[in-house]
């Protein structure tokens, strides 16, 4: 049966992490400190591996079941959605990195112009 918010709200903290399951390989851990966390069990090459959705409530049960559609559509296509979702984090990363860098040489160029070295 799959989840409601009803019953995602409901749930406690436990002394081990346990899962409710929503269907398909979606199913949201319950962690001993009270977080709950969407995750996307899937198999490729006969490997099994596990995609981070996000953390309930940020990411409702709707989104993170569109997520898992979309994943669902990668894994047919034999891509990781996790390796996917990584290498898009590390893109973004070096964007801002570059972004960073030529702010702070435009900035030095100003300053160093501003000098008199006379």
């Amino acid at each position: 049966m799959p989840l409601n918010d009803a019953r995602i709200r409901a749930a406690k903290p436990d002394e081990k992490r346990y899962k409710l399951a929503d269907g398909g390989g979606l199913y949201l851990v319950v962690e001993p400190n009270g977080s709950k966390l969407w995750r996307y069990k899937y198999r490729i090459d006969g490997r099994e591996n596990v995609f981070s959705i996000g953390a309930y409530p940020a990411v409702s049960i709707l989104a993170a079941r569109r997520e898992h559609l979309a994943g669902r559509e990668r894994v047919t296509s034999d891509e990781h959605p996790a390796k996917l979702k990584r290498e898009a984090r590390a893109a973004q990363r070096f964007a801002s990195a570059n972004i960073f860098k030529a702010l702070a040489k435009e900035w030095y160029a100003s300053k160093v112009a501003a000098k008199s070295w006379t």
